[in-house]
């Protein structure tokens, strides 16, 4: 996980895969986080999600951003084979809604943005959300881990 983190100084740069089918869209998201200050967004691009899959698994990078222009059945595929590999598992994806409505909340997302309203700060903001969701997730997992064993350590004691 300490790859995928930002800096608190916010000066280095950040991977990102975007994955979409409209290339007008994808290049005006582009270019806002191109002029973004502060952080540099090294951002690869995915057509299709078979595409996307292999582009994850070996760029790795930090987050994913999914067009929700893609065919849902799809999208939700894509999201359950990325959480079950062990190599991309642990990226945070997030969906870009053209809208409100629909139901996305069992498909694997982390976070919602919205196209209408999308800027490279909403985007920064998110991500720093996202890597502070996981590292409290990491150490409540390793917290319930320690104390797991200290219960079976104490009930082996005990008999």
């Amino acid at each position: 996980m300490k790859e995928m983190e930002p800096s608190a100084k916010g000066s280095n740069s950040i991977n990102i895969l975007i994955i979409g089918n409209n290339p007008v869209e994808l290049s005006s998201i582009y270019e806002n986080l191109r002029k973004f200050e502060g952080v540099k967004f090294i951002t690869e691009f995915a057509f299709n999600l078979s595409d996307a899959k292999d582009k994850a698994a070996k760029s790795k990078p930090s987050y994913i951003l999914v067009d929700d222009n893609l065919r849902k059945k799809d999208i939700r595929a894509f999201t359950k084979s990325m959480r079950d590999d062990q190599k991309t598992r642990d990226i945070p994806i997030a969906l870009l809604k053209s809208s409100n409505y629909g139901a996305w909340l069992t498909s694997g997302f982390q976070d919602f943005l919205m196209k209408k309203n999308f800027s490279a700060d909403k985007l920064y903001k998110s991500i720093l959300n996202l890597f502070r969701w996981r590292k409290t997730q990491l150490y409540l997992l390793k917290t319930y881990r320690k104390s797991q064993k200290k219960v079976v350590d104490l009930s082996k004691k005990l008999v």
